[in-house]
């Protein structure tokens, strides 16, 4: 399992949902999965300069959008000033303010969503900003809420439904006061519907109802 740490708290949070690496050490590839992002791959690596896609993210980032430096090599860098170096970048790439007062006063409406499989961000870290809102504001729901994908990887793909009309789902709840309390999910093979899944706006889950097709979302309820 690979780990993130990070430099100012000095904490590390699981780069990948646990057993989502275990496939891909059993070769069970999948298009946009753990292995290039996090391990690489033999593709990526003739394709890139860059052993793999957070890498080649975390360095292009750090030259362009950070640093504004594209000859900066991380290979020499010790990081030593690193909070000053960051602080421009921080002001305006940081989404970590959990004042949403003014959003709340003008009717604005919210929905987050993030893949459980997600190998490039970490779906607890977009939890834990939900967690911290509604520490501020009990009445989060009103105008936010978060749907966890089984299975979706980063921005879609995977085992897992990942299809959903957000836009409709949104505009429902912002012209008509409908707000999502049950949506569904849908993953396609060759045009064909294969699964359809239930979502819950969390912290509410899908759990199988223990009888039906666990591919059809008819077969689960709220847990």
């Amino acid at each position: 399992m690979a780990i993130i740490t990070d430099l100012i708290r000095n904490t590390a949070t699981l780069s990948a949902v646990p057993g989502e690496e275990a496939r891909q050490l059993r070769g069970e590839k999948i298009a946009n999965g753990w292995d290039i992002w996090i391990i690489g791959s033999e593709e990526i690596a003739r394709q890139n300069v860059y052993p793999s896609l957070h890498a080649y993210f975390g360095i292009e980032i750090f030259k362009y959008l950070i640093l504004q430096d594209p000859g900066w090599d991380y290979r020499s860098c010790d990081f030593s000033g690193y909070e000053k170096e960051i602080k421009y970048a921080s002001s305006y790439l940081d989404a970590t303010s959990t004042d949403y007062e003014r959003f709340k006063k003008r009717n604005g409406k919210l929905i987050l969503w993030h893949g459980w499989n997600d190998p490039a961000l970490s779906a607890y870290a977009t939890i834990e900003h939900y967690e911290k809102v509604k520490a501020v504001d009990p009445d989060i729901m009103d105008y936010m809420r978060l749907f966890l994908l089984p299975g979706v990887l980063h921005c879609g793909g995977g085992d897992g439904p990942s299809q959903v009309d957000w836009i409709e789902i949104i505009r429902d709840w912002v012209e008509n006061n409908n707000p999502p309390v049950r949506i569904t999910a849908v993953k396609t093979v060759a045009g064909e519907s294969v699964i359809t899944r239930p979502l819950f706006p969390y912290p509410g889950q899908a759990m199988y109802n223990g009888k039906g097709d666990p591919d059809k979302e008819s077969s689960y309820i709220q847990k």
